[in-house]
């Protein structure tokens, strides 16, 4: 089960990282034919992908690695929280949304051609949130499982 929520967050990373790299490609294209001067949007489309590719291979990593509720001796000091993926998904999340909200304020002030980055920026949030998601469910699933071996490893405790 847990293979299983770490293989889909690295695959909604990827999503996220091809979404933002399409829109860093564009992007990159109309600066060099002098559509835009932007670099803001390139720097967090950037940062995204960079966060994503972290988030990804991070996750790939802990699986392989993950002490296993065998293993107590591991898993004494193990937090509650999974801070190390969640403050990167959270930054993934900020970067998103801002994006988003800068692409509707755009299509507000009636730049149509806007409406498919606002569309992207759109599914990017949404595929965070179901990033941030999984990695709480994961994350939840992993402690009862080590929860459950630790009650069963005391003598006379009842599970």
């Amino acid at each position: 089960m847990i293979k299983t929520l770490v293989l889909l967050e690295v695959g909604l990373a990827a999503a996220i990282f091809l979404l933002a790299a399409a829109q860093y490609l564009g992007l990159s294209q109309a600066r060099r034919e002098g559509r835009t001067q932007n670099i803001s949007r390139l720097v967090t489309y950037g940062t995204l992908m960079a966060l994503t590719v972290i988030y990804a291979v991070g996750n790939l990593i802990w699986l392989g690695s993950a002490p296993s509720p065998e293993d107590m001796s591991q898993v004494e000091n193990l937090p509650t929280v999974n801070w190390t993926f969640l403050i990167i998904a959270v930054m993934i999340g900020i970067l998103a949304a801002w994006d988003l909200v800068t692409h509707i304020r755009f299509v507000l002030t009636s730049l149509p051609h806007y409406k498919p980055r606002l569309m992207t920026a759109l599914a990017m949030v949404l595929l965070m949130i179901l990033l941030v998601g999984l990695n709480l469910a994961r994350w939840e699933i992993y402690l009862d499982d080590i929860q459950s071996t630790y009650i069963e490893s005391i003598p006379g405790s009842s599970a």
